[in-house]
């Protein structure tokens, strides 16, 4: 490797370094004030930075927004295939990926004690970002599908279609539970119900895919 290559190697590394400094304090600040009052002077303070190097990284707060998001995403990828392809059972996994996605969901907000008032003011830019978290779930829950179909424990089916179906049946069981109109905080959901609730509806699709 030549000395020009080290050089711009290194100066990838401290980009890197950097953009995820941002992200770390970004967070922080979004889940303490929201993405509205939240602010590009804000975030460049937290990060040791000139607001105007700040634009150096990140042209915008959305698209601050979108990495904070998505670094969140493939952290909960990365930790759901650990977890769960260690399982042999189709159907386990599948209901393990159901309940580590509540279980995810119930850590990061009580780790950040968000309030319900600010994930529903954040909820327009996250669903900007939706389409590609959506799409990685159930990319992954089909791969999980086509396992049992092809273990012929299920019936053979539009894997990505029932895919899609599950991931809508166990968010709208989610968001029904936190826009109760009594709900002040995401943590005051009661999840043992959530769960039970969720372990039933997937009882019945799964029961329905068998052979």
């Amino acid at each position: 490797m030549t000395n020009d290559q080290k050089e711009a190697n290194l100066k990838v590394d401290s980009h890197d370094e950097k953009r995820e400094q941002i992200l770390i304090g970004a967070e922080k600040l979004f889940t303490r004030y929201g993405y509205l009052k939240t602010t590009m002077d804000d975030i460049a303070e937290i990060a040791g930075l000139k607001k105007a190097s700040l634009y150096y990284y990140y042209n915008s707060k959305d698209a601050i927004f979108r990495d904070v998001i998505m670094k969140e995403i493939n952290n909960f990828i990365i930790e759901a295939k650990q977890k769960i392809n260690v399982i042999n059972d189709p159907i386990e996994k599948i209901l393990s990926f159901c309940f580590f996605r509540l279980d995810y969901f119930q850590q990061f907000i009580n780790l950040h004690n968000l309030s319900i008032h600010i994930i529903k003011e954040a909820e327009p830019y996250i669903k900007k970002l939706h389409k590609d978290f959506i799409q990685k779930e159930i990319n992954y829950l089909k791969s999980l599908l086509d396992e049992g179909v092809k273990q012929k424990i299920f019936k053979n089916c539009d894997t990505e279609k029932i895919a899609t179906l599950i991931l809508d049946i166990n968010d709208a069981l989610k968001f029904k539970e936190f826009r109760k109109g009594e709900l002040k905080f995401l943590s005051d959901i009661d999840y043992p119900k959530l769960k039970n609730d969720i372990k039933n509806i997937m009882d019945l699709i799964l029961e329905g895919l068998k052979n």
